[in-house]
This record gives C-alpha cells, sequence and structure tokens, in this order.
C-alpha cells in the first residue's frame, strides 16, 4: 500500500490543497489532503462506484477557498472508447464532488487530465495527453 501526492495548491498559508491517490488492499483511490495551517487531513472524496485499477489526481487548482478543482485519470477500459475515463473532483467549501466530463471527442484521445489552471468558477481550463485541451465555463 502506498499513498502518492501528485500536485498542490494554496488558497493561504491555512487552506492548501493537495491531490494524488492511494493505494487499500484491492484497488486505488484519488487521495485528496488539506493543510489547516496546523496540520494535514485526509479529505472525504466521493469515489467511482467500480475501479480496476482505480483513478489518480494529478493536478488541482485554487480560485478561493470555496472553489478548488482536482483532474486526472482512471486507466479502466471502457467499451467502446478511450483506455481511460477522466477523474475530475470540485470543492464547493463544503465538500467534494464528482464531476462530469465532456464526452471524449476523439478515439485516440486519451481521457487522463494532467493539468488544470483556474481563472474564476466560470473560467476553469484542463489539459491532457494527446494535446487534449478543455474549457469549463460552468
Amino acid at each position: 500500500m502506498f499513498n502518492e501526492l501528485k500536485a498542490v495548491a494554496a488558497v493561504s498559508s491555512t487552506d492548501v490543497w493537495a491531490a494524488g491517490c492511494a493505494s487499500t488492499t484491492t484497488h486505488n483511490v484519488v487521495l485528496i489532503e488539506h493543510w489547516n495551517g496546523t496540520q494535514w487531513s485526509i479529505a472525504p472524496t466521493p469515489q467511482p462506484a467500480t475501479q480496476r485499477s482505480g483513478p489518480a489526481l494529478n493536478a488541482i487548482a485554487a480560485v478561493s477557498a470555496s472553489d478548488v478543482w482536482a483532474v486526472g485519470g482512471s486507466f479502466e477500459p471502457l467499451v467502446p472508447g478511450p483506455a481511460g475515463r477522466a477523474v475530475l473532483r470540485h470543492w464547493d467549501g463544503q465538500a467534494w464532488t464528482l464531476t462530469a466530463p465532456p464526452p471524449e471527442t476523439s478515439t485516440w484521445s486519451s481521457s487522463t487530465r494532467c493539468g488544470v489552471a483556474a481563472v474564476s468558477s466560470a473560467d476553469v481550463w484542463a489539459v491532457g495527453v494527446h494535446t487534449l485541451v478543455e474549457h469549463f465555463t460552468g
């Protein structure tokens, strides 16, 4: 079993988020940790209902204390479609929620998102493998 953090975003010195993945005895799960200025804690995060190889978060961006985005991917095969699935999470100040990705536009495109930048809650950009660029406008 292991924990792996891949990205960090800070709203302030008492509001910092880190994202990645953790392994259990049967599969991987997304992992989000929060720094409150005193200590790190694991944030409760929704997990997909089925997971074989499991998801991982690769990037995280913070607009404010109530608007944080995390992106990544899962390598569970889709039939039909690319050999992966997008992993998107959003923090609204109260809880992390699953966010549905837009449909894939190419069978060559991996669903894995590798980076995210957020200007505002209505201006979020994600990038991924094979020159995937997405723009979320709220």
